[in-house]
């Protein structure tokens, strides 16, 4: 994916770091609950499979020791104890078990997700007061807990009430920025109030364009999903705004064909999310990060072909190069 070796040689380095502090977060699991009665599926991957699987949790890593934030295993298992409580949340929203904590004895997924959830909880107590001094950890929390509020908000504003679809402006502001962008920059929140570093302020911003571009992808992405499942999406209100007949939309939907206008719009928008992560990317570059605007390119450009949407990366270089900046 990448080929500055440097830069190849560091995500190995910090992949092990990651490594180490999954099993670190494994072992406090096994004071809990029996090593045989859960599995943890990081574990089962190769080397490219984690590093791919992984790489913005990784990413995280790289910015925090860039940044000589001190005690990086404790600040990892922090991270990963607050995006394993939203992950938990929203698998008890949906009545799911994403994530890598699968306590196997249990069935109910909702009984998987709490158990989780409240081991997730105690890791991040327990960090934090290693690493925080005693009368600044509720203040910590607190701010924590703000930013988790908002990507609560966010997710509820996802469905559609007494059929009010929100315009394509309104749902990234009332929603992508909350699901997409904070949910990627809450990362940032314990580090930062720790350190006041200004550049984890940058970072956190470049963090929250990625965000919101990667949540866009996947609107356009689970367009048909959204909408048979009644939950806003920004695609369906572009086409909405940009004069697409509901009729038109509900065709494209059930034949996966697009006309030549929602095909023409369809590319507009996704130019729109890959411009928006290149945008985060350029930050990272611009404040000093390994990981800039190059990288963010062949890193965009994986995905896509992950998603088995190579012919719409295609045409984005087309028409904005290879370099992504219009000729």
């Amino acid at each position: 994916m990448f080929k500055n070796i440097k830069l190849i040689n560091r995500i190995k380095k910090l992949k092990n770091i990651h490594i180490e502090i999954e099993k670190e977060y494994m072992e406090y699991v096994k004071k809990c609950i029996p090593e045989k009665e859960f599995e943890y599926k990081n574990m089962k991957l190769s080397e490219k499979e984690y590093v791919q699987k992984n790489f913005f949790s990784i990413l995280m890593l790289l910015i925090l020791d860039f940044s000589k934030i001190e005690h990086l295993k404790s600040q990892g298992l922090i991270i990963h104890a607050v995006r394993n409580i939203i992950t938990n949340t929203d698998n008890i929203i949906d009545c799911e078990n994403k994530g890598n904590l699968n306590i196997t004895t249990l069935e109910n997924p909702i009984l998987k997700n709490v158990m989780s959830l409240l081991i997730a909880n105690e890791i991040l107590d327990r960090e934090l007061t290693k690493i925080c001094k005693i009368q600044n950890i509720n203040n910590i929390k607190q701010n924590l807990l703000k930013s988790i509020y908002e990507i609560a908000k966010g997710e509820e504003a996802r469905k559609i009430n007494d059929d009010k679809i929100m315009g394509y402006d309104e749902i990234i502001n009332k929603i992508h920025t909350k699901i997409g962008g904070e949910l990627l920059a809450v990362s940032m929140v314990v580090p930062y109030e720790l350190y006041r570093n200004e550049k984890l302020c940058k970072f956190r911003k470049a963090l929250f364009e990625i965000g919101l571009s990667l949540q866009l992808l996947d609107d356009i992405v689970d367009m048909k999903e959204d909408y048979l499942a009644d939950t806003q999406n920004a695609f369906y209100s572009y086409l909405i705004e940009n004069e697409i007949s509901k009729g038109e939309i509900s065709d494209f939907i059930k034949t996966e064909k697009m006309n030549v206008k929602i095909r023409n719009l369809y590319e507009k928008i996704i130019e729109k999310a890959i411009i928006q992560g290149l945008f985060g990317f350029k930050i990272f570059e611009e404040n000093g990060l390994e990981i800039g605007y190059k990288e963010g390119i062949a890193l965009m450009k994986f995905m896509f072909k992950n998603r088995g949407m190579k012919n719409e990366w295609e045409i984005f270089e087309k028409n904005n190069g290879k370099s992504g900046e219009k000729k």
